[in-house]
Formats: C-alpha cells, structure tokens, sequence
C-alpha cells in the first residue's frame, strides 16, 4: 500500500492533466455531435441493453449467418455482449461459428479484456 500511494502522489500531476484531456476532448466531441471511435462499444451495448429486441442486431442478423472472432482472449465484456446476439442468432438457425483464442496470451487488461470470458465458453 505504501508503495502505491508513493507512486499515486509522485504521478499525481500527471493524471490530473491525463484526466483534464480527456474531458476536454468528450466535451469538444459532444459539441460538435461525435465521438471517439473507442467509445463506439460503449454506445453500442447502450442500444442492445434499452431495446427488447435490438433493432441493430435483427438487421445485421439476418445477412450475417457464421461469425469468426480472432484473439478473443482480448475480448472485452462490453464487447462480448455487444456480440454474442450475433453469434447465438446463428447457431439458432443451424449456422457455425468459429472463435479463436489463447487466454495465455491476453494482452489487454489495460484495455478491459477479460480472458476469462474465452475460458468459460468451453463450457457453453
């Protein structure tokens, strides 16, 4: 812990002028009526999440049939359950899908991957 807060305090500036940017720039975008491309999951799963039956998804679903997913062990939940409509719409009609991925080799924690989601799919 004190190894933490030694490091928090010597960063601290840092952050403070990271997070400040950050506003800043979502503010300027919402202004002006856009966003950030890494931001697209976000307002994605808030289209899936508020409808009964997603309106993106019935569309995308009914031209899409199999789905291939590579590094999935980098998928993030957000991104998984943005997703698995497609995949499940799918397999409902008799179509495959195909994903593929190695939770040894997660890279993106940072980025809220979550390599567990690949490793509780077996199971499924």
């Amino acid at each position: 812990i004190i190894n933490t807060c030694n490091l928090s305090t010597m960063h601290i500036n840092n952050l403070q002028l990271s997070s400040a940017i950050d506003e800043e720039l979502h503010e300027e975008n919402k202004q002006k009526n856009r966003f950030i491309l890494s931001d697209t999951n976000a307002l994605l799963h808030h289209f899936v999440t508020n409808e009964d039956s997603p309106f993106i998804f019935e569309k995308l679903g009914s031209t899409i049939n199999h789905i291939m997913m590579d590094e999935f062990q980098d998928t993030s939940k957000l991104q998984w359950e943005n997703f698995k409509f497609l995949v499940l719409n799918g397999l409902s009609q008799g179509y495959s899908s195909l994903i593929v991925g190695d939770v040894k080799q997660s890279i993106y924690r940072w980025r809220h991957s979550d390599w567990q989601i690949l490793n509780d799919l077996e199971d499924k």
